[in-house]
């Protein structure tokens, strides 16, 4: 026994180091740099002021040392939460009406794809048609589609306001998650307050992609998945299995997060020894293959075309290993 929970804690302490690195290779890089993409998703980095940076960095540290020597508590009940979250939507409201921005690129094919289909064109799928290339947009395709078949010209306003809901959904289950992990409710309310200064990610709420909301259900998923640790409760397997499916269909980089949730269920299984931890394995495998075949079935019927097995996935590693117009190498 003492053997096992010694391995958990090398495991563990190897996880936080490598963590830790990568935090600080971030924050080393966002200190000199910053990456800017303009409205036709070409990206540039761009040289930061070093001094203002560190500045900054040295008056918030400065900041927080003095509120602790004071022993100043500042409290945060739900009530001031509520308000803040009323304040931010009305922000990002009027933020979606003010930069009135267009989709571009995958975007704008994906909603003209969409389009088309609610007008009886499925030339889309056809030799040379961007499903025909890009069959892994097919989970977006169809929640477009669904937009376009409930609102019309204002699908695109309705997939920005969804973008909103995605944050909050996100921002609830990262709430939860961290209740989960440290018991502490003070952690919980800083957690979510430095969630909301985050203002970048607000912004990105008019980028109509798979981005936000696989995020948001790639947290719920593993919100309950942490449910299902503590409660075992066989009803949590089910959303486990089908949140963190549908957010790959959304967007497949999520798949990195399945992974990482089906390693934390195996050691959970290999330290605790309970087998039963198998059965939300299975559960993601099966729920995430049957999402895709589903998917591929739903879209047959619609347009009664074949689906095409598309551009080859490593073609997108090459690519990001390539100089280019639209940004410089991804290494």
């Amino acid at each position: 026994m003492d053997k096992e929970n010694k391995l958990e804690k090398i495991i563990n302490s190897i996880i936080k180091v490598i963590f830790v690195c990568i935090i600080i290779f971030l924050f080393v890089c966002s200190i000199f740099s910053s990456a800017t993409m303009k409205k036709d998703e070409h990206t540039t980095y761009k040289q930061d002021n070093v001094i203002i940076q560190i500045g900054c960095i040295t008056a918030a540290c400065a900041i927080v040392t003095f509120l602790r020597a004071k022993k100043v508590k500042i409290k945060i009940s739900k009530k001031h939460i509520i308000i803040a979250i009323v304040i931010w939507i009305i922000i990002c409201t009027v933020w979606i009406f003010a930069t009135k921005l267009q989709p571009r690129a995958d975007q704008s094919k994906i909603l003209d794809a969409a389009i088309q289909m609610k007008n009886g064109d499925f030339s889309t799928f056809k030799t040379g048609g961007y499903l025909y290339k890009n069959p892994h947009q097919l989970g977006l395709l169809l929640y477009f589609y669904l937009f376009e078949l409930i609102f019309n010209n204002n699908a695109y306003i309705a997939l920005q306001f969804m973008n909103i809901l995605a944050i909050l959904v996100a921002y609830y289950s990262i709430f939860k998650i961290v209740e989960y992990m440290y018991k502490n409710k003070n952690v919980s309310k800083l957690t979510i307050v430095g969630l909301f200064l985050f203002i970048p990610i607000s912004m990105y709420i008019t980028f109509i992609y798979g981005n936000l909301l696989g995020f948001a259900l790639s947290m719920l998923a593993l919100l309950f998945e942490f449910k299902y640790l503590e409660d075992e409760k066989n009803k949590d397997i089910i959303f486990i299995a089908i949140f963190i499916s549908i957010a790959i269909l959304f967007k497949s980089n999520y798949m990195i997060t399945m992974i990482a949730m089906i390693i934390l269920l195996i050691m959970e299984a290999i330290f605790k020894k309970k087998c039963k931890l198998i059965i939300p394995i299975v559960a993601i495998v099966i729920c995430y293959l049957l999402s895709g075949i589903t998917t591929k079935q739903v879209i047959k019927l619609i347009s009664k075309e074949e689906v095409n097995k598309g551009t080859p996935m490593t073609s997108y590693v090459a690519m990001g290993l390539q100089e280019g117009e639209m940004a410089p190498r991804m290494v």
